[in-house]
């Protein structure tokens, strides 16, 4: 009995590459911040990415890897920061992102 939450939780893990398949052109995605960032799903968003045209990828604030601001993804991924890190900093600054200023 306690531990049904992990055997429920367990039935819910996917791969990132799985994850990213629920991930339609044009959605949304929150990515977490800081230490809860999900370092493997935002490598494999640019590894898949090529039928993700038009995301918005929303974080707080990024201290890990940010691939999907890279030049070249441009097309397929527009971030969105509330605070500005140092790996979407030249994607901000080029105006292929966003920077959402806190109320």
């Amino acid at each position: 009995m306690p531990d049904k939450w992990r055997d429920l939780c367990n039935t819910k893990l996917v791969t990132a590459a799985e994850a990213l398949k629920a991930i339609r052109p044009g959605n949304r995605v929150f990515i977490g911040s800081a230490c809860g960032e999900p370092q493997e799903l935002a490598r494999a968003m640019t590894e898949f990415g090529d039928r993700l045209e038009d995301t918005e990828v929303i974080h707080v604030l990024t201290l890990g890897v940010a691939p999907y601001a890279e030049p070249k993804y441009a097309p397929n991924f527009r971030p969105n920061a509330f605070f500005v890190g140092s790996s979407v900093r030249d994607a901000v600054n080029e105006a292929r992102a966003e920077r959402e200023l806190p109320c």
